[in-house]
Parts: C-alpha cells; sequence; structure tokens
C-alpha cells in the first residue's frame, strides 16, 4: 500500500482513532492487527511472508529466552 493513497490515509485513520480511544494493553492488539491488514491489503503473498517472519521471530525469541533462563545464552543453533 502506497503511503500517498486514499486506502492507506483511510486505514491509517482509522488505526490512529481507535488507538487512541482503547486503554493501554490493547494498544498494542491494535498495531498488530492493523500492520496485518496494512500488509495484506496490497497482495496475499505480503501478508503471508509477513506472518511467516512474524512466526519464524517469536520461535527464535522463544528458544533465546529459554536458553537465557538454562544459563547458557551463548549457543541457540
Amino acid at each position: 500500500m502506497l503511503f500517498n493513497s486514499l486506502p492507506f490515509l483511510f486505514l491509517f485513520l482509522i488505526t490512529y482513532l481507535i488507538y487512541w480511544n482503547v486503554d493501554v494493553p490493547a494498544k498494542k492488539k491494535v498495531l498488530f492487527v492493523s500492520s496485518i491488514v496494512f500488509y495484506g491489503y496490497s497482495h496475499i503473498t505480503f501478508l503471508i511472508h509477513f506472518l511467516l517472519i512474524i512466526g519464524i521471530n517469536y520461535y527464535l525469541s522463544v528458544k533465546l529466552w529459554e536458553k537465557k533462563k538454562r544459563g547458557n545464552p551463548q549457543k541457540v543453533f
């Protein structure tokens, strides 16, 4: 989605209004959902790529956290 397009302006305005009208714990969820909508608006392949990267990063961060808890954060792989 181009930053100078009308759909971007419309979705950004909706996101902005929702973000500032929800409580603090829900703000991250609003940003997460709106970023998925922004990426998925252009093409489904962008959305699949975005969700795949999110999944990989989440998996690796969980593995790093487990290693840190055990006291050996130097080598993950």
